[in-house]
């Protein structure tokens, strides 16, 4: 889990370091995580999302979600966690004050489980996920975004499938 979030520091830093700050955005919320078909509770946590504007339709950019549920297990509590990690593009449709956007991310899912102060985590899963979202612009400065994706998920030759749906703020500079 350190090394993830080591890249994702790192990666965040050399975004910004390209970023002019006319098109630059931070966005961060909340959403839910549900795996599809699993039977698994859905996973509540936040997310954090990094653009840069190439253009007034095109944004590319670098987002990572922590999602955990908790449930008791003969006395125990045990913590289900889901972190995806990607790098993403999106095309607005519109660059008004409401802009419908959509758009692909591509990365890692990591996936674990936390007992006792104990955590332990899979190897990961490569994450492809569509998404269809959502800008409302309050000001020059602050919006917001709602945005779903369905993520699809590779490992060892098997396909998986789930969906989330975030809601944010985000701060353009």
């Amino acid at each position: 889990m350190k090394n993830s979030i080591r890249a994702f520091a790192i990666l965040v830093l050399l975004v910004a370091n390209l970023c002019s700050f006319s098109q630059f955005s931070v966005g961060i919320g909340g959403g839910i995580f549900r795996n599809d078909g699993s039977g698994n509770d859905s996973q509540l946590g936040p997310q954090i999302q990094l653009n840069y504007n190439v253009n007034d339709n095109i944004r590319i950019g670098a987002h990572f979600g922590y999602y955990t549920n908790s449930s008791d297990f003969i006395g125990t509590k045990i913590n289900f966690i889901s972190m995806p990690i990607s790098l993403s593009t999106e095309y607005a449709f519109m660059t008004d004050a409401i802009s419908p956007y959509a758009g692909i991310d591509i990365g890692a899912l990591k996936y674990g489980i936390s007992s006792d102060g104990n955590s332990e985590f899979g190897d990961g899963m490569l994450n492809i996920a569509p998404k269809l979202g959502i800008n409302y612009n309050i000001s020059e400065s602050w919006g917001v975004n709602l945005h779903g994706k369905y993520h699809f998920l590779l490992s060892d030759g098997k396909q998986y499938g789930a969906l989330s749906f975030n809601l944010g703020l985000i701060k353009n500079f």
